[in-house]
């Protein structure tokens, strides 16, 4: 484990998720410490600190996934956000002497209103009030689309009703950062407002680099409101001139000493300030991400009136991919068969014509043998070739027709 951080009640330390032993996922667990675990009231705290996560599942407020009991202390294991802090964002401005673009802190403060609103948002048990809000608690993860807020640290949280600390003089938080209530311990009168407080001076140090009114005289907002309330409006108008002046009267309301003045919630602070922008949650329209290995595509070419999609000329088909016409079925053999079969016969009808008794030209008597030798030649032709008026399919010859001139099948030839 690598430790990453600590605060008044608890250390922050890196560690591999051990419920996936074959992946290399990390998570930043926090553990009580140790002398803090004999006080039931504070474990108590770091329980529902836990449960107030838990029940948030927002995409700006830390997640938790787990917490219980390790080597005799107590732990809640949450997401690992890698990126930096808004107080090094903030510090690495100051060294540049450069301050920051309104549109970027403009997205970046959305983002923290949003988390922290849905903390506000919360019904069962109630509000949830983080009461330590600074720029140390917001985590800020880089990706294609600008900066990616986390809101975290709930340790010192209200949760819902009252709790025994709502007794005075009781003061948890960061003095830069707190409402004149919760300085002077008056935690009665702590509320959702009082997380406005702090998200005013968090939006001055973000638009002027300035955490206090007046560096020189080392006195934070809280105190400088109690003192001259009146002149906070007139000494942020100096800080910044292109700062919309609409912008600056939101943060002198979230810097008012009387919490009933100030926006109830950071609900509210949120949209006001989005109203005052005069731009949505997203400070300028971001393009589609480009990733790396890629080459953005060109926008497709629109059609014109004067050269209308359907009056295209549509080029001819190629000669040398055009579709093969079905081919036609193949009846040369049967053509064949039909003409073999058709010159057998008109030989043996010329043969047999011309040399039957009595008939023709008298050819038959001139051959050797007188008759017997033509009826020998007809019987080795009807042998091979098919009786024209038999009622047997053609092609098929008629078992024993040179026995006679009844066949033994029944049918009547008529060849002889």
């Amino acid at each position: 484990m690598k430790r990453l951080g600590a605060g008044t009640f608890g250390e922050v330390w890196k560690a591999r998720d051990g419920k996936f032993p074959n992946v290399e996922r990390f998570v930043a667990v926090k553990f009580l410490k140790e002398e803090h675990l004999a006080n039931a009231q504070i474990v108590a705290r770091f329980e529902k600190e836990a449960d107030a996560l838990a029940a948030l599942h927002h995409e700006h407020v830390i997640a938790v996934s787990d917490r219980g009991d390790w080597n005799g202390g107590r732990y809640m294991a949450m997401e690992l956000v890698v990126g930096r802090t808004l107080e090094q964002w903030l510090e690495e401005h100051q060294d540049q002497g450069r301050l920051p673009d309104l549109s970027t802190v403009q997205r970046i403060f959305d983002q923290v209103c949003a988390g922290v609103g849905a903390a506000h948002a919360v019904t069962i048990p109630g509000p949830i009030v983080h009461r330590d809000l600074k720029p140390e608690n917001v985590m800020l993860r880089a990706t294609e689309d600008g900066p990616l807020v986390k809101v975290l640290d709930f340790g010192i949280a209200r949760l819902g009703a009252r709790s025994q600390e709502s007794r005075t003089g009781f003061m948890m938080g960061t003095i830069v950062y707190m409402a004149p209530e919760q300085r002077l311990g008056q935690n009665a009168q702590i509320g959702c407002w009082t997380d406005v407080f702090a998200l005013g001076v968090i939006l001055v140090q973000m638009l002027s680099l300035r955490a206090l009114p007046d560096p020189a005289a080392n006195e934070a907002w809280w105190g400088f409101v109690m003192r001259e309330e009146a002149s906070t409006r007139g000494l942020l108008g100096g800080l910044r001139a292109d700062v919309p002046a609409a912008v600056w009267d939101i943060a002198a309301k979230a810097l008012r000493r009387d919490g009933s003045q100030r926006f109830a919630n950071a609900g509210e602070l949120r949209r006001a300030v989005r109203d005052a922008w005069g731009v949505p949650a997203r400070a300028t329209p971001t393009p589609p991400p480009t990733f790396p290995g890629t080459v953005p595509m060109p926008p497709a070419p629109q059609p014109t009136i004067d050269e209308p999609k359907a009056a295209r000329p549509v080029p001819p088909p190629a000669v040398g991919k055009a579709k093969p016409a079905p081919r036609a079925p193949r009846l040369w053999p049967v053509g064949a068969a039909v003409l073999v079969v058709g010159a057998l016969t008109a030989i043996l009808y010329l043969a047999l014509g011309s040399g039957a008794p009595g008939g023709g030209n008298g050819t038959a008597s001139a051959a050797p043998n007188g008759s017997s030798s033509w009826r020998a030649t007809s019987v080795r032709h009807l042998n091979s070739l098919p009786c024209r008026h038999d009622r047997r399919p053609r092609g098929h010859v008629p078992h024993g027709l040179g026995e006679g001139r009844q066949g033994r099948l029944g049918g009547r030839a008529s060849c002889a």
